[in-house]
């Protein structure tokens, strides 16, 4: 599913555990139906950071996603991000 963090999130200032939100950018279908409207939130969690360093200039985020809201009913989700684009 496509989604776009609601907040900026920095690998020199974000922590484990620090929580964040999302929305679905487009309908995530199967079989027809649309199971996960756009705009739907989801809610996420910072698992791991590696912030970039003088030697090492490549820092990395880790995000896992553990609710997803549809029309107003919450319902817990495991997923993480495979794939970021800036």
């Amino acid at each position: 599913m496509d989604v776009r963090i609601s907040s900026r999130l920095n690998s020199g200032t974000a922590t484990v555990e620090d929580r964040f939100e999302a929305t679905t950018l487009v309908d995530f279908n199967v079989g027809g139906r649309t199971l996960v409207p756009a705009g739907a939130v989801m809610r996420g969690v910072v698992t791991s950071v590696e912030p970039a360093t003088r030697t090492n200039r490549t820092a990395r985020l880790t995000l896992s996603f553990d609710q997803l809201t549809v029309n107003g009913r919450n319902y817990p989700i495991r997923g993480t991000v495979t794939q970021a684009i800036e």
